[in-house]
């Protein structure tokens, strides 16, 4: 495997969709250039943790951040995301968090529709998603919605784990080293596709 690592412009000077618009980025640069590196761009698997999952998801599952050719990734690893920070269950008090006004923008009718579970259509890659024992719930709960979105659509249940015993980035960091609990689960997930 060939590894690549990136990362994406930040709000507030960036908002939506650039970070889901970086990620495509990646893709068609990877689609270019990774095979004179001994890859094969037709089995791009994008992993990302936390917002690094969330612009995954949105690069994965909205069309109008994929573009009309469909999203270029062959699967899609998605760790403790947020996924729908629209929903009145992550802002149970009915106050959008600064971080996500400064990303999604002051006008909150819009945001439905830069979630990716409201996206989600026959076709799309397949998905792995995870989420740990000690994420916060307004972490935790949109990847049971994703879940049950993908599972809805599908009439399959995707790839799914529940980390235990773990915290928020705990898994992403243990990854190939002495404790990892998850990396020979995303190998055989990847090998699946």
């Amino acid at each position: 495997m060939i590894g690549v690592n990136m990362t994406y412009r930040l709000a507030p000077e960036f908002k939506f969709p650039s970070g889901s618009a970086d990620v495509g980025a990646v893709v068609a640069w990877l689609k270019a250039n990774v095979a004179q590196h001994g890859g094969d761009p037709n089995r791009i698997v994008l992993m990302g943790q936390s917002a690094g999952a969330s612009h995954v998801a949105a690069y994965t599952f909205i069309p109008e951040v994929h573009g009309a050719n469909g999203p270029g990734n062959a699967a899609a690893i998605l760790m403790s995301g947020v996924y729908a920070s629209h929903h009145p269950e992550f802002n149970p008090d009915g106050k959008p968090s600064p971080n996500h006004l400064a990303y999604f923008g002051e006008d909150t009718a819009k945001w439905p529709a830069m979630s990716p579970l409201n996206h989600i259509k026959p076709g799309h890659p397949p998905v792995y998603i995870c989420v740990t024992e000690f994420d916060p719930y307004p972490l935790a709960w949109p990847s049971a919605a994703l879940l049950a979105a993908v599972e809805r659509c599908d009439k399959a249940m995707p790839w799914f784990r529940v980390l235990r015993d773990h915290n928020h980035v705990s898994p992403a960091l243990q990854i190939n080293s002495e404790v990892d609990t998850i990396g020979p689960d995303l190998l055989e997930f990847i090998r699946s596709v």
